[in-house]
């Protein structure tokens, strides 16, 4: 299976340092292991190939945005151009759809491949999230080729991780991605206010979170429901 994985980290390897243009994409709604994943890719990319054009798409998170703000794109930027799509299981969650068929694809997800969408299917549901799955993507190519990990993408890759295990408590949390966890908080972010910021809401959020409180039943055997009219 590892030398699988190695097989495919080296055909997008050779892919990225093909290309002129790179565009990433993520899904719609985007979550922390989405924005992670994407932006670590257009940091690993653009601080080892300075002179590539790197572009990333998809509409932007209120909640998320304090992490990076992406690009307004037109068809004719994807002309030539190479297409990395990250965290994203199917093709119609794809956010944003401008490219055609005359770009080859590359698709980097760690769930389920029920829709191999992509000319390069780079899928591994052993790790925690597609932002841990990068870092093993990252930690091949430094070993083999000395590609090097900024501060930024750490903390993206940080976030995204950390997202995705619900702080560590879901059971997806393997010991690898403790260890790969503890790699990146080597690096120089503040861990701390990237956790905090990650917890900020709206307040129209926040009201609604009061209502379910407030408005909830619960069945005799502790099924907790809440009926929500259209109004």
């Amino acid at each position: 299976m590892l030398e699988t994985y190695e097989n495919l980290y080296e055909e997008i390897f050779r892919k990225i340092k093909e290309s002129k243009k790179i565009i990433i994409h993520r899904h719609e709604r985007p979550d922390p292991d989405a924005y992670g994943s994407q932006g670590a890719m257009y940091q690993l990319i653009k601080t080892n190939f300075p002179e590539k054009e790197v572009i990333t798409v998809g509409k932007d998170s209120p909640s998320l945005c304090f992490l990076f703000e992406n690009n307004e794109v037109v068809e004719d930027d994807y002309k030539d151009a190479l297409v990395i799509i990250t965290d994203t299981a199917n093709f119609p969650r794809i956010d944003g759809k401008l490219f055609t068929k005359n770009n080859f694809l590359i698709k980097i997800d760690h769930h389920p491949p029920l829709d191999n969408y992509g000319d390069i299917n780079l899928v591994n549901t052993e790790v925690s999230s597609c932002s841990e799955l990068i870092y093993n993507f990252y930690t091949y190519l430094n070993k083999k080729y000395d590609i090097k990990l900024n501060d930024e993408a750490a903390k993206l890759l940080y976030l995204g991780i950390v997202g995705d295990t619900g702080r560590f408590l879901f059971p997806n949390t393997s010991n690898e991605t403790l260890r790969v966890a503890s790699e990146l908080i080597k690096y120089d972010f503040n861990m701390s206010e990237l956790l905090d910021k990650m917890e900020i809401i709206s307040e129209n959020l926040m009201r609604f979170r009061a209502f379910i409180f407030e408005k909830y039943d619960v069945y005799q055997d502790g099924v907790a429901y809440l009926k929500i009219t259209k109004e």
